[in-house]
């Protein structure tokens, strides 16, 4: 019988910095920034009905289903 011995060690993560409140943050530190929701059921449902989505596709995928 083979034995492995596992050794473990405790590290220092870097600095994070935690925001507390957003709105007390000035200006100097805040980038504007576009935010887009794609609605892939809307998506979906134009592919079945047979449009075409330019930079989309439909795939059917598999999974493993354990009872």
């Amino acid at each position: 019988m083979n034995a492995r011995i596992l050794s473990f060690q405790s590290k220092k993560n870097p600095a994070v910095v935690t925001i507390l409140d957003e709105n007390a943050i000035p200006a100097q530190f805040k980038e504007p920034i576009t935010n887009w929701k794609i609605d892939k059921a809307a998506i979906k449902e134009a592919i079945k009905s047979g449009s075409v989505v330019p930079g989309t596709e439909l795939v059917n995928g598999t999974r493993l289903s354990v009872k």
